[in-house]
């Protein structure tokens, strides 16, 4: 027989096996397939996705996207992004695709091109729908480039129904009071605003948070665009009980959700309710927690082993009695890593002279840069004449008259070097006074000479003896 067909049975139903194989609805001879190939490796592509799968309609997809200038290693790109792509017809898939892009965005038929090899998912779309959504986008001020940028990154803009477009923009403006040119910016950083239904996602949100009393619903949405999705019964509610139930009162929420409006995304069993677990059981009371939460609302997001124990254990092993009174005066010390953050600064600290002791009474102490604030204000009060713990020395003000030997003396004094033990009295004002700028008049008349070593042998944290300069 001419087609050499075999029938048999199995697998629940009848299958006919031939030396042609049936592709989709394609029956491909042999013979077409090598001439696929052969245009294929003329457009030099090297990797072809197996099993080859094409339609009638394989030689004219393969003209339009030579003469679109996709050859080589773009084209094999493409392909492997869509294996079946010698299956589809070019007439309802790339050519509208290219016209929509070329007339609304200005794109050039080498543009369209690299779009499409980005995002091969766009020539998916109506043409109609996908140029009316660009157009509304477009009308909105936004520049064709951002456009084109915002295109890549979030192709599924395309797939959006325009009314809907229209009904979400319309709803953030009217309830949730954005001007108009602050909805790109929102629309740029998270394109899916424009897929929340209003109805039963955008308009129920924004309610319930008015209703609690968010005088500012707005900066929750640009900061957290997610919560449009969020379930109010799911979700919110919960949430805003939860907060409730550690001792925040109704005047404090929604002060603390502008703060750090990601609490209301956080999973409650994973996240909400295991940190507040675990901060009452260091001896926190309800009260306490609620204190922390309003000065530093991230505790509730942190992980609570690997980031909030590995503080505590470190603090408890360097001498930290009451562990809650520490915390409770510090909350965003548990969110400092203790390689990077606590134990350089520690080890500076011990390095001058203090003692854990006095650290406890004062923990802000920890929260300071320690290049921007902590090393310069030592080296300052220094170059002050203070000098021993808990004592402060002052050079006298000068009357005004002085001999040539005492002048000579100060000469000889201004010369000499500085101790490499730094000594200094332990007052809240080395962290609350001195900055950077102080130490420009400082640098301009040369009287902080560079002379720099490390604290810890090994240069990773630079420190600068009295007398040098911090640059």
């Amino acid at each position: 027989m001419g087609l050499g067909f075999l029938v048999w049975s199995g697998g629940g139903g009848v299958r006919v096996r031939s030396r042609r194989r049936l592709v989709g609805c394609s029956v491909v001879a042999p013979a077409e397939e090598q001439s696929v190939r052969l245009a294929l490796g003329r457009l030099k592509v090297e990797v072809l996705p197996e099993p080859l799968k094409f339609s009638s309609s394989w030689r004219t997809m393969v003209e339009t996207l030579e003469s679109m200038g996709l050859t080589g290693g773009r084209l094999s790109k493409l392909l492997r992004k869509r294996p079946a792509l010698l299956e589809l017809d070019p007439m309802e898939t790339v050519i509208p695709f290219v016209r929509t892009v070329t007339t609304v965005l200005d794109y050039d038929t080498k543009g369209a091109s690299i779009l499409l090899c980005k995002r091969p998912s766009l020539m998916d779309y109506p043409e109609i729908a996908v140029a009316e959504v660009l157009s509304l986008l477009l009308s909105l001020g936004i520049e064709e480039r951002l456009l084109r940028f915002l295109l890549l990154r979030f192709p599924g803009i395309a797939e959006i129904n325009p009314s809907q477009v229209r009904s979400s923009l319309r709803c953030l403006v009217k309830d949730a009071h954005f001007e108009v040119n602050e909805l790109w910016p929102l629309i740029r950083e998270s394109p899916w605003v424009m897929c929340y239904d209003v109805e039963t996602e955008t308009t129920p949100v924004i309610e319930f948070l008015e209703k609690i009393g968010v005088q500012n619903v707005k900066l929750i949405i640009q900061t957290e665009p997610r919560v449009l999705g969020c379930s109010v019964p799911e979700q919110l509610e919960p949430v805003y009980r939860l907060l409730l139930s550690i001792g925040l009162s109704r005047r404090a929420i929604p002060l603390v959700l502008q703060l750090f409006p990601s609490v209301l995304i956080a999973s409650i069993e994973e996240k909400l309710v295991p940190n507040r677990d675990y901060l009452i059981s260091l001896g926190l009371t309800r009260g306490d927690v609620a204190h922390m939460v309003r000065a530093f609302p991230q505790i509730l997001l942190m992980d609570t082993e690997e980031e909030m124990a590995e503080v505590v254990r470190f603090l408890v092993a360097k001498g930290v009695e009451d562990i809650a009174e520490f915390v409770f005066r510090l909350p965003s010390v548990l969110s400092y890593d203790v390689n990077s953050n606590i134990k350089p600064k520690l080890s500076l600290l011990e390095r001058v002279g203090y003692e854990m002791r006095q650290i406890v009474e004062f923990p802000g102490c920890l929260s300071f840069s320690l290049e921007d604030v902590i090393i310069p204000r030592i080296a300052f009060l220094r170059y002050l004449g203070v000098d021993g713990l808990g004592r402060e020395e002052r050079r006298e003000p000068s009357s005004g008259k002085t001999t040539e030997e005492e002048e000579k003396r100060e000469d000889k004094e201004g010369q000499q070097s500085v101790p490499n033990e730094v000594q200094v009295p332990y007052q809240r004002v080395v962290f609350s006074t001195v900055n950077r700028d102080s130490l420009e008049a400082l640098r301009a008349t040369h009287l902080l000479d560079a002379q720099e070593g490390s604290v810890f042998g090994d240069g990773a944290v630079p420190y600068y003896r009295a007398g040098s300069q911090l640059g």
